[in-house]
Formats: structure tokens, sequence, C-alpha cells
């Protein structure tokens, strides 16, 4: 529902109103004229719920002033969209017939563009509320001004908030687009243009946040259309300002914090308290692992954080109990060494062992996993050796980490694709392989082939490779006899490297082997399909291809002049597909398979004994063909007709011809089913 009021002399109203959602709308003239109004100084809307007696709801009201007047191009009043920009921003609409609005006293910056006839226009003017009189605002030539936004001369990608602040009054923002580019309409003047944005960029690799900045000036001459103005761009890291409290029992604690790394985006940073144990540290997105601890007392804290791209992340930080974790890393024979040591939990500390094998750390009570790694040169090579232990620390413990090197079995086996060759099914080949140990051990090397129904016999046997820097190498080779039945598309032929240590390979090479192509075809119908339902014959041609290689080839009827001057007509197809026509193309058969085509034949003469002449070739090479031929035999009755004997059945025919006519075709069917019993025989 509407209701309108008028307040008393104290600025107090009263509404009766039924529930629901209201906007309160203050719009009077403050004297006759309508040069100044009361209005709402911002939007006033209430809720009335359901039950609710009363509800109290002051409106703030501001006296705004009246400006009017036109938007001329060339003295002629034109229309477009108004900008002002003062103590209330404000859009106002300006058709032919002028504009109109009510703004809060104060000076404000009016701008506007417009394109007319593909050139550009600009009006940019400062007024001031009240006004005396109507306010016009004249459109002069502009310069459509664009540019990039460049960081070493290369396009910034993403959006960048981009202000040109004129000398005299008036801003105007734009954004760069997705490739840097940008593109605005500024009247002639002089101004300040202003960049300040974040986008994402790849540094060495690594997708990164950025701030880029640039600040300069530019000049716009009157009568110019156009102006080319880039900007060459710094940038900085945008990080997240990463802060909190670090405590004990809930009490603010001096104390150091590192953020340790663990992506490729994140970076290494440590900072320290105040002495009421806030710190604050800007750090790149990513994941990191968290050690807080304090200068005295066995408190600590380890835990893993991501850190989001954004302006701020608050983390305090609670130290709990911690115990001292320390131990000594040695070799296999127990000497000790200096290794890299890593103690995970939630979150993962490092710590390095000094030349006495010794390290110790102050940790959270917590369930460890505590590993060694060291990297030494063995023969010329990077060799890593390593040792792990778990434990649950409930107080100070002592480890003892024995590095035992880290073995791998790689070898890399090579051919040279010169010496394929093309052999007959049954036939073999000698090839020469190379075989490095890659590996980081002496190996005892024997050798094996696949598919295994093809043969291979390798001499030497077996081979001996010590290993180190330039990978030791030696050669063996490989008898390789195909079987009788090889087919040209055989798969792969693999030669595999065995580990005598590990009894498992360890490296292989494919080589090429290529059979000759047999090519044949062979048709012969299957008599045990044949069948006549009555009105056709069904037959089914078994298609074989007898070669070693895939065959797509065409079938078809011979003679299909004759079968039709017989009255016959012939249908192809394969067996359950569709039947269509004299001719069937492009049935593949892979080697040594067959196909089985149906043929369908039917007949309005009842011309029975005519020959069917079928006929299959390749299609890329039709010499490779096979032939076969039968006849088109129609079921016939036996000599001696059939007897028929039951209940009120005599030789005499009975006058009923109806009766007569069931009689008869019951001796046809049967004499048909007998002959058929005859022929499936």
């Amino acid at each position: 529902m509407a209701a309108s009021t008028n307040s008393d002399s104290n600025g107090g109203y009263s509404l009766r109103l039924v529930p629901g959602t209201y906007g309160l709308i203050v719009d009077e003239n403050v004297t006759t004229s309508r040069d100044a109004r009361y209005q709402n100084q911002g939007s006033d809307q209430i809720v009335l719920a359901v039950g609710q007696t009363s509800l109290s709801h002051d409106l703030r009201v501001v006296v705004r002033n009246r400006i009017q007047g036109n938007v001329t191009l060339a003295g002629s009043p034109v229309s477009t969209t108004l900008l002002f920009r003062g103590p209330e921003p404000r859009t106002v609409n300006a058709t032919a017939s002028g504009y109109e609005t009510y703004l809060v006293p104060g000076t404000y910056i009016v701008t506007a563009n417009r394109t007319d006839a593909s050139k550009d226009y600009a009006l940019v003017a400062t007024v001031t509320v009240p006004s005396g009189g109507n306010v016009s605002f004249p459109f002069v030539a502009a310069t459509r001004v664009s540019g990039r936004a460049l960081f070493n001369g290369a396009p910034i990608t993403g959006s960048l908030p981009l202000s040109f602040a004129r000398q005299g009054g008036g801003v105007y923002d734009v954004a760069t687009g997705s490739s840097g580019t940008y593109e605005t309409v500024l009247p002639p003047g002089t101004y300040t243009v202003t960049l300040d944005g974040t986008s994402s960029a790849s540094e060495g690799g690594i997708m990164r946040f950025f701030r880029y900045g640039f600040g300069g000036g530019l000049t716009v001459p009157s009568n110019q259309a156009t102006l080319q103005f880039d900007l060459a761009t710094s940038r900085s890291l945008d990080n997240t300002t990463v802060s909190g409290t670090v405590t004990v029992a809930g009490i603010g604690t001096a104390g150091t914090v590192t953020f340790t790394a663990r992506d490729a985006s994140a970076i290494t940073a440590t900072a320290a308290t105040d002495g009421n144990g806030a710190y604050s540290v800007p750090l790149a997105p990513g994941t990191y692992d968290v050690y807080a601890t304090r200068p005295t007392g066995n408190v600590a804290l380890l835990a893993r954080i991501t850190v989001p791209h954004a302006t701020a992340l608050a983390r305090n930080l609670a130290l709990g109990n911690a115990f001292v974790l320390s131990g000594v890393t040695t070799d296999a024979q127990g000497i000790a060494l200096s290794a890299s040591v890593t103690i995970r939990s939630s979150g993962q500390f490092d710590v390095q062992s000094d030349a006495s094998g010794r390290f110790s750390a102050l940790v959270p009570a917590d369930a460890y996993t505590v590993a060694a790694t060291q990297t030494a040169t063995e023969k010329g090579i990077a060799v890593t050796y390593e040792a792990t232990t778990s434990l649950s620390l409930q107080a100070d413990a002592t480890v003892t980490l024995r590095l035992e090197k880290v073995v791998t079995h790689t070898a890399v086996l090579t051919w040279d694709s010169s010496e394929r060759q093309t052999i007959p099914a049954g036939g073999s080949v000698t090839y020469t392989i190379v075989v490095q140990n890659t590996g980081n051990v002496a190996e005892t090397l024997s050798f094996s082939g696949t598919p295994t129904d093809w043969q291979f016999s390798f001499a030497p046997s077996s081979l001996s490779l010590d290993y180190g820097s330039g990978s030791p190498t030696a050669t063996f080779r490989v008898v390789i006899q195909a079987p009788a039945g090889a087919l040209v598309d055989h798969g792969a032929i693999q030669i595999a490297a065995t580990s005598s240590a590990t009894s498992a390979p360890i490296g292989s090479v494919t080589v090429q082997v290529d059979i000759e192509r047999v090519r044949a075809l062979s048709a012969s119908l299957d008599p045990a399909a044949s069948v006549f339902d009555a009105q056709r014959l069904h037959y089914e041609i078994v298609v074989k291809n007898t070669g070693n290689g895939k065959e797509t080839v065409d079938v078809s009827i011979a003679n299909p002049s004759d079968l039709a001057a017989a009255g016959w007509t012939v249908r192809l197809g394969t067996v359950g597909g569709p039947l269509n026509g004299t001719t069937l193309t492009n049935v593949s058969i892979e080697a040594n398979q067959t196909a089985r085509i149906a043929l369908q034949a039917e007949s309005t003469t009842a011309v029975t004994g005519v020959q069917v002449v079928f006929q299959v070739s390749a299609e890329d090479a039709p010499a490779v063909s096979a032939q076969t031929s039968f006849g088109l035999d129609l079921p016939a009755l036996a000599p001696g007709g059939a007897t028929v004997t039951g209940p009120e059945i005599t030789r005499t025919a009975p006058t009923d011809t109806l009766l007569l006519s069931i009689v008869i075709g019951a001796a046809a069917a049967v004499a048909v089913g007998l002959y058929l019993s005859r022929r499936r025989r």
C-alpha cells in the first residue's frame, strides 16, 4: 500500500502501514519555487513485520538545488550522458530538450564524451551549485588516446585500472584489456596519468602475482584525432601480509617465526615479533611450513599453512610444549657424516647435521618421521644415501640414522633403425643392440624378447657392465625368427635386459621386423545355413582372408543379368545387416579371419537350378580375388504325392469346395515340409 503524511514543526511524522517493505521518500519544494527541494540524503527503506506494533525511523534530509541547461555540439542541443563529480557523484541523461537534476551545494567537475560521424567530442567543465540561471556545456573536438601497458617492453596481461586526471579538473578512468591495451577519448589539456593494479605473470617459469605501477604526464593537443601513448610500468611482488600474535597459554610472547617455502611459488621468510608477540610479514602466495619459538622455555609450533593471494591473512600462533629431538647421522659403516635431516609431522622442520653427524631440534610433542639424505659422487655420478626412522615424541629423544646407498638399476637399450628388414613368415633377421648401464651399481644382464611366439637367440647371452660417468656400454646381437604364421600386423617386438640382482627387466628397446605380405581370398557356400522360408531362399557365403594382412574387399554377384532374365532378384549384405543390391563394398577382414555374407534370392517365375556366380576381390588389388557358384533350387514335391488319413477323410472329395481347398492346402504344406526335411539332411 502507499501512504503519505506531512511532518510537524519539529520534523516529526507518523504513518499507519500494514506489514511489508516500504521506501520512504521526501521530495518537497523548499519554497514555492522548484529551484530547491528537500530530499532524502540517501535511500530510506523500512520493513514492518507481522505483529509489529511500531517502528521508529529517522529521515536524514538535505536541500538540493536545481541545475539545468543544455549540452551543445556546434551550437545545437544534443543528447549525451553527463557525469558530475563532486560532493555527491551523479549521472544525468541529457536530451535534445536539455537536462535537469538536483545536487547538494558544492563544486562539481562535469564530463561527457560523444562520437558523431566517426569524430570524437568531449566536454569538461567546473560548475558551482547553486548556480544562477541555465548552465550549458559545449562539446569540443577531442582526441582518441590509445596505447599499451608494458613491462620490459612486453604487454601486461590482465585488466589494470588507469586514470587520466586533467589539470583544471576532470578525471577519466579506463582499464586495460586482457592484452594490455587501452583506449579513451580526452578533450585537449594536460593530464596526470596513473596506473596501479595487480596481475599474475610467469617469472622463471613460476606464476607470481605482481603490482604494476606507472605515473607520468600527457599533453593532449587541440585538433588531433588520435594519439598513441604507451605506459612503461614498474612492478613489485604483490604479496599477502600475514600477521598475528605468538602466544603461550593465551599470552603474547616475544619470539621468532620462520615460514619455509614448500612449493615453487612460495618464498621463505622470517619475522621477529615485538614484545607482545605481534608479527607481520609479506609472503608470496603458496604453501609454507611455519616454525615458531621463543628465546626461552621449551615451547614451539610446527604447522603447514596455505597463503592465498589476498591483501592480508590473519594467523595467530599458539606455542605448545616442545622437546629436544637430537641424533647422529652415519654412513653404512657407522662413520659420522654430515647430512640433511627432515623432521616431518603435520609440518616439516629441516636441519643439517654437522661434520660429526650431530643435529638437534626443539619441536612440539607429536608423531614424527625423521629422514636423513646425503648426495655424494661415485665414479663420476651422483649417488644418494638415505635413512629413515619414526617415533612418537613425548620427551627428549635421540635417534641414530645410518645412511644406506639408494641403489638404482636402470639400463638404456638402443637399436639402429637402418637395420630394419623385411622377411617372409618363418624367416629370421639379425640385429645389433647397444646396452648402457645408467644405474649406480655394476650389473650382470641377461636378455629376452617378446612376443612369446617368436624365437630369440642372443650372442652373448649375458653381459657384465660397470657403472659410472659416461654410462659404460656394450653390444650384443640378437637373431629374431618369425613364426610360420606371422602376420603383417604382428605388434611390437621388444628386447629387454634383466638384472641378475633383481631378476626384473631394467630396460628395453622396440625393434622393427617387417613381414612380407601374402594375399589370398577364398569363398564357399555354407550349406548348413541355407533356408527356404516359403517365399525366399536364404544363403550364407563364407569369405576367408587366407593371407597374412588385413584386407578390405568388395563382394558382388558376377552374373546379375542372367539371374534377372530367369526371374530372380538377388540381394547381398552382411549377416545380421541390411540387404540391398548385388554389390557390397568396404568389407574388412583381418588376416586369417572370415566374414559371412548373406544372400537372399526371390523368384517370380519359379525357375529352379539357375546358377549364382559369387565373387570377392580386394579393393586395392582386384587380382586378389575368389569365386564360387551354386544353384538357386526351389523345393519340389516328392513323386507319389502325400497320404493323408484321419477321421472322416475319404478318397472321394466332398462337394464342399471350401473343405476341398483346405485339404489340398494341408497336403501341399506337408509335402513341402517333407521335401525341405530331406534337403537338410
